[in-house]
């Protein structure tokens, strides 16, 4: 009897159980390799928007899609968008774990009249 209850127990744990590891970087060390990588491209008008609250619970809402990937990183950090000025261009992007946001052009600029 102790016998059929040892083997099992045994093989239980013998078994290793590995899973995904992500390196977790600090999204703030993100945000600043993304805004290095926008010096060395020469670009000195640089802002950075979160949005955040202390002591409170972010809720969100389910996509319309159930096939739509969803991110961790929303769960866990604020979203974190990236707005500079390039040959007088204003272009947006966003920063996080899951993606790499392509830059957006963003045509209305009264950002940096309110910004300044």
């Amino acid at each position: 009897m102790k016998l059929k209850i040892i083997i099992p127990l045994f093989l239980l744990f013998s078994f290793n159980g590995n899973s995904q590891t992500n390196t977790k970087l600090n999204i703030d060390d993100l945000v600043s390799n993304y805004i290095k990588e926008l010096q060395s491209r020469k670009i000195d008008t640089i802002s950075v928007y979160e949005s955040y609250c202390v002591g409170c619970v972010m809720t969100f809402d389910s996509p319309l899609n159930d096939d739509a990937e969803k991110c961790i990183d929303d769960l866990t950090n604020s979203p974190v968008f990236i707005f500079w000025k390039e040959k007088e261009k204003t272009f947006l992007s966003k920063a996080n774990y899951c993606y790499e946001y392509s830059k957006i052009l963003i045509r209305n600029d009264n950002f940096w009249q309110i910004y300044f």
